[in-house]
């Protein structure tokens, strides 16, 4: 049993590190699209807010592909160090798969 031991002692100090940083882990009520309405109006240049599940992140240096997943599909996003700024983006690196953002 010790390694669900230690895996759930790397969970709360990631939780800890959020709180730190003065980000409520989990989060509240706010408006999103599904991933569905996204796909079906989709515009390169048009922002949206999305939520859901992160099931694959791949990094490329300055850059992060994932994939993200909610009741109503599975959507690719692109995350990108110059946008997010280099502490919001050096957090997105340390979210684990299954976390929900």
């Amino acid at each position: 049993m010790e390694p669900v031991n230690e895996l759930i002692q790397q969970r709360i100090s990631k939780l800890n590190e959020i709180k730190e940083k003065g980000i409520a882990p989990y989060g509240g009520k706010f408006e999103h699209l599904l991933v569905k309405d996204i796909l079906a109006d989709f515009r390169e240049d048009k922002e949206v807010v999305i939520a859901g599940r992160l099931m694959a992140s791949r990094g490329h240096g300055k850059s992060i592909f994932a994939d993200l997943k909610d009741n109503s599909g599975k959507i690719q996003i692109y995350v990108k160090k110059d946008q997010l700024g280099e502490e919001h983006f050096d957090t997105f690196k340390k979210l684990d798969i299954g976390d929900i953002i």
